[in-house]
Parts: C-alpha cells; sequence; structure tokens
C-alpha cells in the first residue's frame, strides 16, 4: 500500500505498464486468431494508448519506472517501455539500452521493432538510417520493419545490407525492399529466387513479383505444388489449371486449397468441396471457396476439451467409464464453442447448386462477383477475413494490378484504415480491368 504521493504514483504507473503489456500480447495473439475480427484490434489499440498517454503524462516517474524494470523485462513490458521512449523523444534512454539488448531474442526483438515501427518519431529517422548505412548488423531485424512501416529508407541502401545479412535477415530485408517498389533492385533480390532456405526464396519471389517480374515462376525452377500461393498471386490460367490437377490427384495440402480459392477459377470448386471432408485440411477448402463464392457459410460449434480420467470428480468416473463425458451446467461437454465456417460439404454443395447461374467456366471470381480490385478489397475490408489471407489478398493487389499504396495488416487499426481508404480510392479511380481477367502488374494476360 502506498504511504506517499511518490509511492502512489509509482504503483499507479506500473500498474499502467502492466496492462499495455497484457493488452500487446493480447493483441499478438488475437491477430492469428480466426476467431476473432482484425477490427476487434481497434479496442486493444485504444486502451493501449491510453495507458501510454498516462505514462507519458508520468514524466521523469515514468521513466524512472521503466529504467529500473529495463533489464528484467520480458518482451510485454518491453514493448511499453520502447513506446514511452519514443513517445517523450529521449533516444539516449533508448542508445543506452541496446548495450544489454539481447537480439538473438525473437521475442523479445519483434516487441521492440512493433514499438518501433508504430511509434518512433521523425526525429530519430536519421539515426535509423545511419544504422543501414553502417551495415550494423545485428540490429537489422528489428530496424526492417520500422523503415518500411514508416517509410524512411531508400531500397538502395537496403540492397546494400544483403551481403553481410544472415538468411532469416535477408527474408526481411527482401520483404522490404519489395515493399518499396523500387524495380532497380530486381538484380539484387533475383540472387536469391533459388536459395535453399525457402523462405527467403517464397520472399524474393513476392517481391519479385510486386516489381513487375513475370518470369518468376519459371525461374524458381520449383514444383508448382511447393509454390502454390506464389503460383495463385502471379501465374496464369495455365498455372491454375496445375493447381487443379494437384488437388484432383488428391495431393494438395493447405496452402494448395488456398491457392486455388485466391485464382478463383470455378473448376476449383469441386475439388475443394472434396477437400471438405479431409481430417487436415478441412477447414483450408472451407476458406478456399469461401474465397471463390463469397457465401459467409458460418456455423457456431462446439469443441470438447479433452479429459483425463485423473482430473474427474468421484461422482463423474462412472459416467466416464461408461464412454459419458463430463458436461457443463449448459449441458454441453467442456470446451469451447467456436464461430467458423462451415465444413459440412452437403451445406456447401447446396449453395452452389442454388447459385449456380452467377458462375461461368471462362471467368475469376472473388467473394462471389467477377475478379476485379474492388471484389479484391471487399474480402480485404470484410471483418471476418482472417490475418494470413488477409496479407495475401494485399499482396495480390499490388502484383495483379500494381496497387502503390502500402498497407500492413498488422500495423494500428487507425493507419490501417487510412491506407483502407486510400486504397478504396485508387480501386475508383481504376475502372478499366476487364471483370474475372487475368492481370499482372495492371496489364491482361494471354
Amino acid at each position: 500500500m502506498a504511504i506517499n504521493a511518490l509511492a502512489f504514483r509509482q504503483d499507479l504507473y506500473s500498474e499502467h505498464m502492466d496492462e499495455a503489456s497484457f493488452l500487446y500480447e493480447n493483441r499478438l495473439s488475437w491477430l492469428h486468431d480466426e476467431e476473432v475480427s482484425w477490427l476487434d484490434l481497434e479496442e486493444l489499440d485504444v486502451r493501449m494508448d491510453a495507458h501510454l498517454d498516462a505514462l507519458v503524462v508520468g514524466g521523469q516517474v515514468a521513466v524512472d519506472l521503466c529504467q529500473a524494470s529495463l533489464e528484467e523485462a520480458e518482451s510485454g513490458k518491453l514493448h511499453v517501455i520502447v513506446r514511452l521512449y519514443c513517445r517523450l523523444k529521449e533516444i539516449s534512454l533508448l542508445s543506452g539500452f541496446w548495450g544489454k539488448f539481447d537480439f538473438d531474442d525473437e521475442e523479445k526483438s519483434k516487441a521492440v521493432a512493433d514499438a518501433l515501427k508504430w511509434d518512433c518519431p521523425v526525429e530519430w529517422h536519421n539515426a535509423l538510417r545511419s544504422v543501414f548505412q553502417n551495415k550494423n548488423k545485428k540490429m537489422f531485424s528489428i530496424l526492417f520493419p520500422v523503415v518500411v512501416y514508416q517509410q524512411i529508407a531508400d531500397a538502395k541502401n537496403l540492397c546494400a545490407c544483403l551481403p553481410v545479412a544472415t538468411e532469416q535477415q535477408k527474408t526481411s530485408l527482401v520483404w522490404s525492399i519489395g515493399n518499396m517498389g523500387d524495380s532497380s533492385c530486381k538484380i539484387d533480390v533475383s540472387n536469391y529466387l533459388t536459395s535453399s532456405f525457402f523462405p527467403l526464396a517464397e520472399q524474393a519471389a513476392l517481391s519479385l513479383m510486386k516489381m513487375g517480374d513475370v518470369n518468376v515462376i519459371e525461374k524458381m525452377q520449383l514444383p508448382i505444388g511447393k509454390i502454390s500461393c506464389i503460383t495463385a498471386l502471379g501465374g496464369n490460367k495455365q498455372n491454375a489449371l496445375q493447381l487443379i490437377d494437384i488437388a484432383r490427384q488428391g495431393k494438395a495440402d493447405a496452402d494448395c486449397l488456398i491457392a486455388l480459392g485466391l485464382t478463383g477459377v470455378v473448376g476449383a470448386i469441386s475439388f475443394l468441396l472434396n477437400y471438405l471432408k479431409h481430417p487436415d485440411y478441412a477447414n483450408s477448402a472451407a476458406w478456399g471457396l469461401q474465397l471463390i463464392s463469397g457465401a459467409s457459410l458460418y456455423e457456431d460449434i462446439h469443441v470438447a476439451d479433452e479429459v483425463e480420467e485423473a482430473d474427474l470428480f468421484d461422482h463423474e468416473l462412472e459416467d466416464f467409464k461408461n464412454g459419458k463425458l463430463p458436461k457443463n451446467v449448459d449441458g454441453l461437454n467442456f470446451g469451447d464453442q467456436k464461430h467458423q465456417l462451415t465444413i459440412k460439404q452437403d451445406i456447401w454443395l447446396k449453395w452452389f447448386q442454388d447459385n449456380e447461374s452467377r458462375f461461368t467456366a471462362d471467368m475469376r471470381y472473388r467473394n462471389g462477383e467477377a475478379y476485379t480490385p474492388s471484389a479484391i478489397l471487399n474480402v480485404l475490408v470484410d471483418f471476418q477475413t482472417p490475418y494470413k489471407i488477409r496479407k495475401l489478398i494485399y499482396d495480390e493487389l499490388i502484383i495483379r494490378y500494381n496497387l502503390d499504396v502500402f498497407l500492413a495488416v498488422d500495423d494500428m487499426l487507425k493507419k490501417q484504415k487510412m491506407a483502407l481508404n486510400s486504397i478504396h480510392q485508387w480501386v475508383s479511380d481504376k475502372p478499366d480491368f476487364k471483370p474475372g481477367g487475368w492481370y499482372f502488374s495492371g496489364f491482361e494476360q494471354v
């Protein structure tokens, strides 16, 4: 219990730090939870901002508390501390911080990177650029996202860092370069198309396609099944037929089923319907169907908890031995309610039978409409579209139609909404794309 004004303030700011840290960790979890709408993240963003504002008001007392907590801080609290330093524009505090920081700790590195990409003040931009100019390798992983999200670095400077970076750092670097849209970097990035480290090769392919390289799939020299999402995002109609053939042979994996949905090809529907019965890939098949149809066939299901005999009360044991699981007060087995796309084949089949007249074989479809930038945008803004698919769809708009608006689908909701408004305006100003057609970098494919 606080016994004086200073102790009271310290307790108060400590609570603000703990709450903001908790909200940040929740945000990381919610971002990848398909049951949580990406719009729900705004509540966490607003609440985090309020706690950070309170720490800013705390001034030196809050800074002293952060300094005392720094050495033992876990990733969530570290995120809050760095954001406070950013808002106070105290670069001297951050400079001293690097000397004790463990750059090999991926969780903490991400927490610091997130803090900087969301709150780094303009006054620090030159200091960040100098890291790349001096090729300060240990800081690459933290600062790559910052320069992209804040759009402050030159792509050529990033290219110069590639030779000294680790493979994981190269992957982040290539992603950063790809998001800057500088086609003069194609040669630098193309060196990694055939990397044995697949995440790097995959990212090199996506970045090159964003820069307008239409021959990436052939250059990778990999089976289509290995690069199914890359194929769907930048391939042509013939490539789509190759993906369908993989499903026909029963060799499709989760990525391939999502990729079939991204192609928007009507011929993929029957195979996606078949995969709804697959024990591991049914959910991906449902998302493939959703991307084409926009049917939104959601349902609430109950997923029972696994029960161990040792966890049961004596009065529950006899029922358990007779094959009956213990029930909650609502009469259901203990577990969770989940809201998800249905994987019931008969429901999807009936929907397509009822809506057969809406689809023709020579067209591509997205969200039940002929494939256009507008139809793609509708999925991007849909509150139920999960992070993984939103990320693919944003890349798709760049690769297919040469979109030149930056959006990060894990960004603060305030920034995302501003970017989405700009994308909507961009789409409204581009009415000349043929509905249902195949495009690459804004040009129709033949």
